[in-house]
């Protein structure tokens, strides 16, 4: 059963449906397939992915649109551990789910050290939320965001925010900190949501006042919760 393959062909695809039914798929879910010791791949026409030895080879490229599934194999480290593709909190997801495979001291460690660049970049994060609350509190008062500025009966306001490593999450949080002052004078209530708890369908239309705050990763692809 190890070596059992399932490919999944879709024939009637077009062209414009690649990104969204093969790419963003596999991104979405690539995740649940490899916390169980399986591999997911995409395959399309125009799936540009390079060879990881050879630059000019494109691996992912198919006649058809595809999608693969494979038992994990210790090779697929290189898959799983590319910061080019994924940000450090998914590629620990990655790792941890490989050593559960399989046991391998090279792996071990670059958990270690992708745990240690997580503490960097949410000490860095931190430092950044409070240079920004700093910046908010100088914005305080401020003749564009003050309580002689007219909403227009709005009641209630939603930052929603999509993050990967937490930045857009300090980024929501401090925004919402900083329209308090107003909305308390306003009465309006503030609400920090992020986006794979929002409800798209019954909320997004009553919006009255909506901020977006999401972040990127890779090659510019959206959070995993934006997805």
């Amino acid at each position: 059963a190890i070596y059992q393959t399932f490919i999944l062909v879709f024939p009637d695809l077009q062209e414009d449906q690649y990104e969204s039914h093969i790419d963003e798929v596999q991104r979405a879910i690539k995740i649940h397939f490899v916390s169980k010791g399986l591999m997911i791949g995409e395959f399309h026409p125009k799936q540009s992915g390079e060879g990881i030895h050879n630059k000019d080879f494109r691996p992912l490229q198919s006649p058809v649109p595809l999608l693969v599934i494979r038992h994990m194999t210790p090779m697929d480290i290189d898959f799983l551990d590319s910061p080019s593709q994924y940000p450090v909190d998914l590629r620990i997801k990655f790792m941890s789910a490989y050593l559960e495979s399989f046991k391998s001291p090279e792996v071990e460690a670059r958990l270690v050290a992708a745990k240690k660049e997580r503490e960097v970049i949410e000490k860095h994060s931190k430092l950044t939320a409070r240079l920004v609350q700093h910046e908010s509190n100088n914005l305080r008062g401020s003749q564009h965001i003050g309580p002689e500025t007219d909403f227009n009966g709005i009641d209630e306001w939603t930052i929603l925010y999509g993050t990967q490593t937490g930045t857009a999450a300090s980024f929501a949080n401090t925004l919402g900190k900083l329209l308090q002052h107003v909305a308390k004078k306003q009465e309006i209530t503030i609400r920090v949501v992020a986006m794979d708890e929002y409800k798209f369908k019954s909320d997004l239309a009553k919006e009255s006042k909506l901020f977006v705050i999401s972040s990127t990763f890779g090659s510019g692809d959206p959070p995993i919760m934006g997805i």
